[in-house]
């Protein structure tokens, strides 16, 4: 469902050139596995492609963010009205593709992150469920 949406907004002329090429690099890295994992060819290419766009992860933030923005505008309009800053936002959606609060401390290389996840916590209200729970309750509550 994802990827239909993404074509969607990809096919839609009035798209910002920025936020096309995201949408494009994105779809390419997963047709390359769609592909490798059908014909059992070129997965260490896939592999490869997927490590340089993992790599710069502040780049990586962004444009998760950015496909947030056209696939969950609202999710995106919610986090700002409790004023979350750019980072804080982009940390709340790497929750919602599905990486624990460890996870991205190591991909960030944060050994606190945890004191800002209590501040994303705090600014969201979270009090003592889940603050990944709540970030996916909200998105589809959000839909």
């Amino acid at each position: 469902m994802e990827k239909e949406k993404l074509k969607k907004f990809i096919s839609n002329n009035s798209l910002d050139e920025n936020i096309k090429k995201v949408i494009e690099q994105r779809l390419e890295i997963l047709n390359g596995f769609i592909v490798s994992n059908i014909s059992g060819v070129n997965m260490k290419k896939c592999v490869k492609d997927l490590e340089l766009f993992l790599n710069n992860n502040k780049d990586f933030m962004k444009t998760t963010r950015l496909s947030f923005e056209m696939t969950h505008p609202k999710f995106i309009s919610y986090l700002v009205k409790k004023d979350l800053s750019e980072w804080e936002i982009e940390c709340c959606c790497l929750y919602c593709i599905g990486l624990n609060g460890n996870e991205i401390a190591n991909y960030l290389d944060i050994k606190y992150f945890y004191k800002k996840s209590s501040l994303i916590r705090g600014k969201l209200g979270v009090q003592s469920e889940n603050i990944q729970t709540y970030l996916l309750k909200k998105m589809n509550e959000l839909r």
